[in-house]
């Protein structure tokens, strides 16, 4: 198990929302990750394109784009809410960060 915060989780969901090229996703399109550090990781790659290996969805990235990640599969759950969120951090000199935020 892993803690985010105080709070344990095996493994985190995640729904991509935002973007340059598509709608809200549905639930069944949740993908997982083994934690929080490997879904950041991801939004990183997304963001900067960068290809890599065992990428199957692409969605659009951009500095509109969101991260929301759930502790559960939401397509299990009956009104999903994510826990937290991450999230593109530009700074005024257009450095850019991704933040982990709760919800």
């Amino acid at each position: 198990m892993r803690t985010f915060k105080g709070r344990k989780y095996a493994s985190v969901w995640v729904l991509w929302h935002g973007g340059c090229s598509y709608g809200l996703p549905e639930m069944k399109n949740a993908e997982c990750f083994p934690g929080l550090r490997e879904a950041k990781r991801e939004f990183e790659l997304r963001y900067f394109n960068i290809p890599h290996p065992g990428c199957l969805q692409t969605p659009c990235v951009d500095d509109t784009s969101t991260m929301r990640v759930y502790l559960e599969n939401p397509a299990d759950i009956r009104d999903p809410y994510p826990e937290f969120e991450i999230v593109v951090n530009r700074s005024k000199c257009d450095r850019v960060s991704f933040k982990v935020q709760e919800c």
